[in-house]
């Protein structure tokens, strides 16, 4: 099992979390060929490589998607069924100035820390909503910040600062108008008075990657999961 950093805007961070969202689609960063043929996969492959001499050989396996031709392959980012994502979003450390007291309490392998202020009444690590505890890793004194709350970007969130965890369940390719609404549900979007899952998809899709990015139909990584424990 792998674990990799999974960046996620903070509308579908607090979906992940809920466990609303159990789906993400993800433009594939090397697009096949129009000519390549059928696409085979995700699945287990070796890639040909050549050697200084000019031989082919295969490669070590990867997980991934080939075209039926051979002549274009790509690896999947964000591992397969059974990896572990970690999902990364905007994030600070909320409460006041002066340091009243903290109170440590082991959980299994987990130090869980709850502190107060005499200010604002609670130091807490805050996301799309406020949590009271939360859990550190490694170095405790490294992990604890005083004065002012900052907003931080989701890319500088370091691991021990995560609390959604996400297991790979399935991922598959297809071409991003292929989504159903199905699949427009499981990315965490409902029905309303006069629109469709899929419609709402459409319209936080361009939100996120640009006008007429729906349209450019690329192919993606549709990636299922299901929130775990840390």
């Amino acid at each position: 099992m792998t674990e990799r950093p999974f960046l996620m805007t903070p509308e579908n961070a607090q979906k992940c979390h809920e466990g609303t969202k159990t789906q993400t689609r993800r433009i594939m960063k090397s697009q096949p060929p129009d000519d390549c043929g059928a696409l085979i996969g995700p699945e287990m492959y070796a890639p040909t490589k050549v050697d200084r001499l000019g031989a082919e050989y295969p490669g070590d396996d990867i997980f991934g998607v080939y075209s039926a031709d051979g002549e274009w392959s790509c690896r999947c980012p964000y591992g397969m069924a059974g990896d572990r994502l970690w999902v990364r979003e905007a994030w600070r450390v909320t409460g006041g100035k002066e340091y009243e007291y903290q109170q440590r309490i082991m959980v299994g392998d987990r130090l869980w820390v709850r502190e107060a202020w005499r200010v604002t009444g609670g130091k807490e690590y805050e996301y799309q909503q406020r949590i009271e505890d939360v859990h550190y890793r490694g170095n405790l004194s490294e992990h604890i910040e005083y004065g002012p709350a900052q907003w931080k970007p989701s890319i500088h969130m370091p691991k021990w600062a995560c609390r959604t965890w996400l297991e790979i369940t399935e991922i598959r390719v297809q071409r991003l108008q292929e989504i159903s609404e199905e699949d427009a549900i499981a990315e965490g979007l409902t029905w309303g008075d006069y629109t469709g899952p899929k419609f709402k998809f459409v319209k936080l899709w361009e939100s996120i990657n640009g006008t007429g990015s729906w349209n450019d139909n690329p192919w993606v990584w549709a990636i299922s999961f299901r929130k775990v424990a840390r």
